[in-house]
C-alpha cells in the first residue's frame, strides 16, 4: 500500500535516512583498505586496468559495504522513525520523526489524501461533477503506483498568441501561498529569475519548483528563449515563457521567496 504523499522520498525512504550514505562511507573504506597494497595500488593507478576489472572490483567494493552496513544499520528503527512501520491503531505514530519537520501528525484521513495535490477527497468532489471525480480517482490510482506527472504538457496548457498576449483560458484558481513562502509581489527582471523558487499554473493546478536557467542554445528550438523549471513530483524540466503579462496570483505563474 502506498499512503504518502509524492515529492517527499528525501523525508521518508530509509535509504535517505542514513542507510544509503553508510554503505558508500563503508564501500570506501574498503576501497581504501584495498589500496593499501603496493600491487593494488599500481594496477589501480597504471594504464593497463581494464574496464571490465574496473567494474568487478567496484561491485565486489559495494558488495562488501552493502553487507557491513546491513549489519550496523537499524532498519526497525529507522521504518519506525520515517512511517513506514504504521499501524492501524495509531500506536507508533509518536515514533514518527521526519526529517526536516519539527513535528508530525498523522491522521488515518491523511491515506485519503489526493497523491500530488494533497487534497482530501470532501475538497476534491466538491468541485467536480460525478463522471469527472470518478475520472480523477482513476488518474490517481495510477499516480500512486509511482506515476509521475508526465501528462502535463510543455507549454502549461495555458494559450497565448506569438506575441506573449494570453486569452481567457489562462484565468483559473488563484494561487495559495505555502505558509513556509511569500509571493514576490512584482515580476522580476528576466536577469534575476534564475535560481528563484517558483508557482505555476497548469490544468491540474499549481505546482511549486525551481527556476533553473534561460534556454538558449537548445537542440529543440521550441526550448529556446524559455526557462527550464524542475518540480519535485517529475524527473523531467518543463519549460516556460515566463512572460511578465502572465505573473500573478491569479493568473499563470509567481516567483516565491523563503520566509
Amino acid at each position: 500500500m502506498w499512503n504518502l504523499l509524492a515529492g517527499c522520498t528525501d523525508e521518508i525512504q530509509v535509504v535517505d535516512a542514513g542507510f544509503g550514505a553508510l554503505v558508500k562511507r563503508l564501500t570506501e573504506e574498503i576501497q581504501m583498505e584495498w589500496l593499501q597494497n603496493e600491487d593494488h595500488w599500481i594496477e589501480w593507478t597504471g594504464k593497463n586496468l581494464s574496464a571490465s576489472r574496473r567494474r568487478v572490483l567496484v561491485t565486489h567494493w559495494y558488495g562488501q559495504g552493502y553487507a557491513q552496513a546491513c549489519h550496523q544499520y537499524n532498519f526497525e528503527k529507522v521504518f519506525d522513525r520515517t512511517g513506514g512501520n504504521l499501524t492501524d491503531d495509531g500506536s507508533g505514530d509518536h515514533l514518527i520523526k521526519l526529517q526536516g519537520l519539527d513535528e508530525f501528525n498523522f491522521v488515518i484521513a491523511d491515506a485519503q489524501r489526493d497523491p500530488l495535490t494533497g487534497e482530501m477527497p470532501a475538497d476534491i468532489d466538491e468541485e467536480l461533477t460525478p463522471e469527472e471525480a470518478s475520472l480523477e480517482n482513476d488518474e490517481n490510482a495510477a499516480c500512486s503506483d509511482g506515476e509521475e506527472i508526465e501528462e502535463i504538457s510543455a507549454n502549461d496548457g495555458s494559450s497565448s498568441d506569438e506575441g506573449g498576449e494570453t486569452t481567457d483560458e489562462d484565468e483559473g484558481e488563484p494561487f495559495v501561498c505555502p505558509p513556509e513562502f511569500e509571493v514576490v509581489p512584482e515580476c522580476p527582471d528576466e536577469s534575476k529569475r534564475v535560481a528563484m523558487a517558483l508557482a505555476h499554473r497548469f490544468d491540474v493546478g499549481w505546482y511549486t519548483g525551481e527556476i533553473r536557467r534561460k534556454v538558449t542554445l537548445s537542440d529543440s528550438t521550441e526550448e529556446n528563449g524559455k526557462y527550464a523549471c524542475k518540480y519535485p513530483d517529475s524527473r523531467k524540466e518543463f519549460f516556460h515563457d515566463l512572460f511578465r503579462e502572465d505573473y500573478g496570483v491569479n493568473k499563470m505563474w509567481v516567483v516565491l521567496k523563503k520566509i
